[in-house]
């Protein structure tokens, strides 16, 4: 029985990896447009795992292009640039992001060679020829290109940091996720230079565990959240009218939940293997839907990567067939609408495991975890401590009984009222040493 359910495992684990084989070969399909790149005061850098919104129908990055937004208010010129393998590049995405993915992948297969050659050799450097095809040469000489006083990026890899950092570019790393309780190991064995001058933090807890950088020249600095920041009722009138949309529900629900999903556990993460025998939703949760049919109504959400994803067809399939079957739930809207608005709706928030958590505690929403790693000796087990201590989040289990005894009494609580240590204008003039161009 073992050994099936390992087998079974093992070829989903494969069959991920052929998905996202086939994924690079569909990005190299389109042309390469680094070249039309312009001179530029910032260049900001993302994958399309990013785009998590559409605004003008154009996939939009809630981090990335917040920041854009502010920059260009106060004068600087940005331009977009997307991660290797990405697709939503040119019109397909808000300030056209050009791409350097045909570039990337030749790049790779030729290192990948001149690698196999060097320890046929045993030669112990790379030659001149063949680091003048390497990643970090090619970012080398385009930031150098362009003239950029700034880079700014999720994701931003070492290879952009060495470039940078050769050039004496202000590198600045934008935090994806919020309560991060440590860094990789991956992370923490880089060496200075190979390391972005600067990581911006939305909270206390990742500003902690990334200060352990200080040591290799890293400044950690905090600053309010640049997307959940835009949904607060100060700054609400700003959005664009789409954002603003609210969903309606009958009235009849006496709640609404909101649930978000993750990838991960349909194969791609050998961690979080087996634990959804649909890789995809909790069958705990969907019986909870079923029971709860007259009286609450579920919001499901796609994380960005099953959203935008050429490999998570069948997740959006599994969706719609659920939200046939129960009239109780939902996932296109709940999935194409700014996070923020959901939880400004909603009375309580579900998840595995999803730093959304932090999103929800922001707006008063408190959360059910329903991992089983993120249990005592599990591997996770440190995330979330601070939601836990505050009982913003509690640990729960794949019960139906135990979810709907849980949303039972699931309610608002205060919003999030933790300090705000640096204004966005504070974080530009950081960047760039003055806030207006």
């Amino acid at each position: 029985m073992q050994q099936g359910h390992n087998l079974m495992s093992l070829k989903s684990f494969y069959e991920h990896k052929i998905k996202k084989i086939f994924s690079i070969l569909y990005s190299i399909r389109q042309k390469d447009t680094y070249h039309q790149l312009d001179k530029c005061d910032v260049l900001l850098i993302c994958h399309d795992h990013d785009l998590g919104m559409t605004l003008d129908g154009k996939a939009y990055s809630p981090i990335i292009d917040s920041m854009l937004e502010a920059l260009e208010k106060h004068g600087w010129i940005c331009r977009r640039f997307a991660l290797p393998f990405s697709i939503l590049v040119g019109e397909k995405a808000f300030a056209a992001p050009v791409n350097a993915n045909r570039r990337m992948f030749l790049s790779r297969i030729l290192m990948k060679l001149a690698e196999t050659y060097r320890k046929i050799r045993h030669q112990t450097n790379v030659s001149d020829e063949a680091f003048a095809l390497s990643s970090e040469n090619f970012y080398f000489e385009l930031f150098k290109k362009i003239e950029c006083k700034c880079i700014m990026g999720i994701g931003l890899s070492s290879d952009i940091c060495r470039a940078s950092n050769r050039l004496g570019i202000f590198s600045l790393e934008i935090l994806h996720g919020i309560g991060l309780p440590e860094i990789s190991q991956k992370l923490n064995r880089q060496e200075p230079q190979a390391l972005p001058k600067g990581i911006l933090s939305f909270d206390t807890i990742s500003t902690q565990a990334y200060s352990v950088l200080a040591s290799k020249e890293v400044t950690v600095k905090q600053t309010p959240h640049l997307w959940l920041n835009r949904f607060t009722d100060e700054n609400r009138a700003n959005l664009p009218a789409e954002w603003k949309k609210r969903v309606e529900t009958n009235q009849k629900y006496q709640k609404n939940i909101l649930i978000t999903l993750q990838w991960g556990y349909d194969g791609e993460v050998p961690l979080l293997q087996n634990i959804l025998n649909n890789g995809i939703l909790s069958e705990a949760i969907i019986e909870a839907i079923k029971e709860t049919g007259n009286e609450i109504f579920w919001w499901i959400r796609l994380h960005p990567v099953q959203l935008r994803g050429r490999n998570y067809r069948h997740h959006k399939e599994f969706l719609e067939n659920l939200s046939s079957r129960f009239k109780n739930c939902e996932w296109r809207e709940a999935s194409s609408l700014p996070l923020p608005a959901l939880l400004q709706q909603c009375d309580g928030h579900i998840t595995m495991i999803s730093g959304s958590a932090y999103d929800a505690s922001f707006f008063g929403v408190p959360t059910l975890l329903l991992c089983p790693t993120l249990q005592k000796g599990g591997v996770h087990e440190k995330y979330f401590s601070d939601l836990k201590t505050s009982k913003k989040a509690i640990l729960g289990k794949l019960s139906p009984k135990d979810i709907i005894e849980w949303v039972k009494y699931a309610h608002r609580l205060p919003e999030n009222t933790e300090s705000k240590n640096m204004s966005i204008e504070d974080v530009i003039k950081w960047s760039m040493g003055r806030v207006d161009k």
